[in-house]
């Protein structure tokens, strides 16, 4: 559901460069882990990662990950930040929270992400910042001393606090954190009560889709909810409470693949961000696999951006697809699967 952040790989090339001389730290903790060759000699380092793919790469490259950061202090905290300003001012708040004193923080960032910017909000937190500059991304550090302006970094953790938005609870920097996605309302509408038996929802995110499903729809016995960011699925767990014996949630990134032929239905809101970039391969990839795990017979429904060129994929998945509405900015469609391919 909506746009997924990546990383970016020219951030942690600039990240490790930046610490070509220095030696392996007695503790660390890499917030937004990504692995790399460098981090081999490492022995204390641990990463937290809540998208699954990274967090798979990094646990296959054979690094120790957590599912939530540890209460602990360690001399070291590296931090990839997200894409979003709140949620990369709370894993600043939770990297210096996670600090001894005298413990070093280093951040790296695209320039495009406001790298800049951000590292003189560290400073003026922190004190001197050293920078390294390159691959057009920068690299800043900075140590912890005894004086920190601690009401910013209050200000900077309410990026970690649930909000409450029409009924649902949601975190800062997840997809539609603000207000419920104009494209999943008009998606909704168009449920009809009588659908029935299991459903999927591909990119759930904080779940306003499944939820309105069974709201809607009695005769729905079941909603695997499958999502690639932990902490969006997390709030899910949160928002379909009422539903609790109806629901099942998979961290999981379907790009991956999914079981073919699973469900009577299935919806998609598929992104079309990796990162910064425009990547309309990643919805391909999406609703190819949503298709797939359809049983033949079964219901398919997708919102997307009205100018996505989504209709010729489509046909090229054997998904007799119709427009359903279109709107200045999003279009909505069904189909049924055919019984035979």
């Amino acid at each position: 559901m909506g746009n997924i952040n990546h990383g970016d790989d020219s951030a942690l090339e600039t990240l490790v460069m930046s610490l070509r001389d220095q030696e392996p730290p007695s503790s660390a903790l890499f917030i937004g882990a990504m692995p790399h060759e460098a981090f081999k000699a490492w022995r204390y380092l641990i990463g937290w990662q809540p998208h699954r793919a990274h967090a798979t790469a990094w646990e296959n490259a054979g690094f120790k990950r957590v599912d939530h950061l540890p209460e602990k202090k360690f001399s070291c905290v590296m931090v990839l930040p997200g894409k979003s300003k709140e949620a990369t001012f709370a894993s600043f708040a939770n990297a210096i929270d996670r600090l001894e004193i005298g413990g070093q923080l280093i951040v790296a960032m695209t320039n495009a992400a406001g790298a800049s910017r951000y590292e003189k909000e560290i400073a003026k937190v922190m004190g001197q910042v050293q920078s390294f500059q390159k691959n057009k991304c920068r690299a800043f550090s900075v140590r912890l001393g005894a004086e920190v302006r601690r009401d910013i970094i209050d200000d900077w953790r309410l990026g970690n606090v649930v909000r409450e938005i029409d009924g649902f609870l949601v975190l800062p920097g997840i997809f539609s954190s603000k207000q419920i996605d104009a494209g999943s309302r008009a998606l909704v509408s168009h449920f009809p009560a009588g659908l029935r038996g299991t459903a999927a929802d591909i990119g759930a995110g904080w779940g306003y889709l499944s939820h309105s499903l069974l709201e809607r729809c009695s005769q729905i016995s079941k909603v695997d909810l499958f999502e690639v960011d932990a902490t969006a699925l997390e709030c899910a767990h949160i928002n379909l409470t009422n539903f609790s014996r109806r629901v099942s949630f998979h961290w999981h990134d379907v790009c991956e693949g999914l079981p073919a032929n699973q469900y009577d239905v299935v919806m998609i809101n598929p992104p079309f961000h990796a990162g910064q970039a425009l990547d309309l391969s990643l919805g391909r990839r999406m609703i190819e696999q949503s298709i797939q795990t359809l049983k033949p017979g079964g219901t398919w429904f997708a919102v997307a951006n009205r100018q996505l060129p989504y209709e010729k994929w489509l046909d090229h998945c054997g998904m007799p697809a119709r427009k359903l509405s279109e709107d200045g900015t999003y279009k909505c469609f069904t189909g049924i699967k055919p019984l035979t391919r």
